[in-house]
């Protein structure tokens, strides 16, 4: 028996292979600022090739919320880190705040592979067109590209977005070695379907490319695709947000002898299945790989089993050598009687066409499937779509056979049957995104009501603000506030003025306002000697850039030439009408304190404020008297700031 005393273990007596490990669950931002320097085993292992050839400069929190880099690890890392690896960086991941600073001031001969994530349409397009490091690199040494464009852009007229399109042709025009391109846009944490087809103006055409992934509008997108534009093209991953009857004159009969892997997503029910998917699949005679997640809705049919997928898929591709799929299919006999098979019998279908491990249920109660599924450890997301109710026994089996859910979606207009719930507490243990934007109130009331289910993890929720309104009575009875006091995001559709007794009832909101007319928009100011880009973006971002310029430079000139001295980045937390004023309750992102704005509306190209110091507010449940304080703080004599809006029009004076 060992009877040495006990020893107090640290970091530096761990091995290398747990520090390795511990290393590669951090930020990798956070590991360099941290760690370099520390002694020389650390300066080893966070050196070595294997670790930092991959160099992710974003932030991510445990949301998975991306933010920007402060400035003291961005200083670290420019001046003391990247000189000394920079040679060895063959894929480099950045965010727009730390792009000009890390991709334009350092070369990095060995690179291939680059992703921009969370940019925005206006900033990366300028990028694109401007005399910058990111178009050198396109066009000599970029093959991987993984483009993440972040919509925060407003239906305004006048505003000076570009298109997606115009973004994903230059993208295609200016990369001349480029084989692979992920590129996608989203919106509130959520994919944006891009429409190809509809603007014919657009030229996505590229004779390098051999792998896209893409989620597109249309199936008449995928067709643009594969009508000969991408000449290499042997790999296409797409989701299509709906697959409707094509519109197009473009050929589905031609076969594609160099496609190899071929996958398409599609979650909406289609009843286009056996005239527009089978006929595509019918081309790819040489195809190596096969994914097809799809929702069908057949009439006077049959399901789909393995015959059917035998006979009228995989017989077409005699190279196959792998074929995933999850297939829902719905039927709906009207005019024909049709013998539905049973579980047993789809099962032996597969199984006579030699498939082995095919999982497949078939029932016409929906509870009773997922009773039969089994525990689903793996799973983290889940969409839940139907034309019939559903219940609470419902939930309670889901919550069981998917114990690591971390995102839901539900869609569901039908009333629930039975609200009169067993005494079956629901728990969704690892639930941190709850989506309720397409359902019934019951639904609202059956996952946030704390008696029916608890969300002990719940950060973000989509939902109709008159839902949300109804559930919480106004955001004043307590049967939902103990599942959304963590609550750190919540998307709803359109502006609205919240009252506030919204903000006590979300003391954690992150964004809690969102932004319309006047105070929507880009402005441009002259503050403290620099020139002052403000964004007030839809969902509450406030973004307001300093630089320094030459003089002449211009009052909208925003490239990579200039120097940016300062950047305040947040949100708005709370957004008051008073007698003659916007009163903005401004959140910063980096520093966590808050303000108090005085935002008045001169005319509708001009807005001037006044604003408070930045200060601590001593407790979020009592945030109002604090934020009453705050804003008395401001000077009723203090010089305003003038705001003139970028897309300004004629007012009659």
């Amino acid at each position: 028996m060992n009877t040495s005393p006990n020893k107090d273990i640290n970091i530096f007596d761990l091995p290398n292979e747990i520090l390795v490990t511990i290393f590669n669950k951090l930020n990798m931002i956070d590991a360099l600022y941290s760690l370099v320097d520390v002694n020389e085993r650390f300066n080893r292992l966070v050196f070595d090739r294997r670790y930092i050839h991959n160099l992710d400069l974003t932030v991510k929190s445990s949301s998975n919320r991306m933010s920007s880099i402060n400035n003291q690890m961005l200083d670290k890392v420019c001046e003391k880190i990247l000189p000394r690896i920079y040679h060895q960086v063959n894929k480099l991941t950045v965010e727009p705040y730390s792009i000009e600073r890390l991709l334009f001031t350092t070369g990095y001969p060995q690179l291939d592979s680059l992703s921009l994530i969370n940019f925005q349409k206006e900033t990366f397009y300028k990028y694109l067109t401007g005399n910058t490091m990111l178009r050198f690199l396109l066009m000599d040494q970029i093959k991987h590209l993984v483009v993440e464009i972040k919509d925060e852009t407003t239906t305004a007229t006048g505003l000076s977005y570009k298109n997606t399109l115009d973004i994903l042709s230059l993208i295609l025009f200016s990369s001349k070695r480029l084989t692979h391109l992920i590129f996608s846009e989203w919106s509130s944490e959520e994919p944006l379907a891009i429409s190809i087809f509809n603007h014919p103006t657009a030229s996505c055409v590229s004779s390098t490319l051999t792998r896209l992934e893409i989620y597109i509008d249309t199936f008449d997108d995928c067709l643009y695709l594969l009508d000969g534009r991408f000449e290499c093209l042997t790999t296409l991953i797409v989701n299509i947000l709906k697959i409707s009857i094509s519109k197009s004159n473009i050929d589905n009969t031609k076969k594609l002898t160099k496609l190899k892997h071929f996958s398409l997503i599609s979650i909406c029910y289609t009843i286009f299945y056996e005239k527009q998917i089978i006929p595509l699949l019918h081309r790819m005679t040489n195809l190596e790989e096969l994914t097809l997640l799809l929702s069908i809705l057949r009439v006077d049919s049959n399901y789909v089993d393995g015959v059917h997928l035998y006979d009228e898929i995989l017989i077409h591709m005699p190279r196959l050598n792998k074929f995933t799929f999850s297939i829902v299919s719905q039927t709906v006999n009207k005019n024909i009687k049709i013998d539905l098979p049973s579980n047993d019998n789809i099962q032996s279908s597969f199984i006579e066409r030699g498939y082995n491990q095919v999982g497949s249920y078939a029932d016409f109660n929906s509870t009773t499937n997922v009773g039969r599924c089994g525990i689903f450890n793996k799973v983290r997301c889940l969409f839940m779509n139907d034309t019939s109710s559903f219940e609470h026994e419902l939930f309670a089996l889901v919550s069981q056979a998917f114990p690591y859910l971390e995102k839901l979606y539900v869609y569901n207009f039908q009333a629930q049957k039975n609200k009169q719930h067993s005494s079956t507490l629901i728990v969704f243990s690892h639930l941190v995104k709850l989506i309720l934007s397409a359902v019934h109130v019951d639904y609202a009331e059956q996952f946030l009501f704390e008696k029916n289910t608890r969300l002990p993890r719940l950060l973000e929720l989509t939902i109709e603000y008159e839902t949300l309104a109804i559930v919480t009575n106004n955001f004043t009875n307590d049967a939902a506030r103990l599942n959304c006091v963590n609550l750190q995001n919540i998307h709803i559709e359109g502006s609205f003025v919240r009252p506030e007794s919204f903000h006590h009832y979300f003391p954690l909101l992150i964004g809690g306002c969102t932004f319309d007319r006047p105070l929507l928009g880009e402005f441009y100011s002259y503050e403290n000697g620099l020139e002052t880009h403000t964004s007030l973006k839809e969902n509450g971002v406030v973004d307001r850039r300093s630089y320094r310029r030459e003089s002449g430079a211009g009052a909208t000139r925003k490239d990579g030439g200039d120097l940016l001295v300062t950047q305040d980045l947040g949100h708005c937390y709370q957004l008051t009408v008073r007698q003659n004023y916007y009163e903005l309750i401004y959140r910063d992102e980096d520093k966590s304190c808050f303000q108090c704005y005085q935002m008045f509306n001169r005319t509708k190209n001009v807005i001037q404020i006044r604003k408070s110091s930045c200060g601590e507010t001593t407790s979020l449940s009592t945030n109002q008297m604090n934020f009453d304080d705050l804003c008395r703080t401001i000077d009723e004599k203090s010089e305003f700031i003038t705001l003139f809006s970028k897309s300004y029009s004629a007012e009659v004076c």
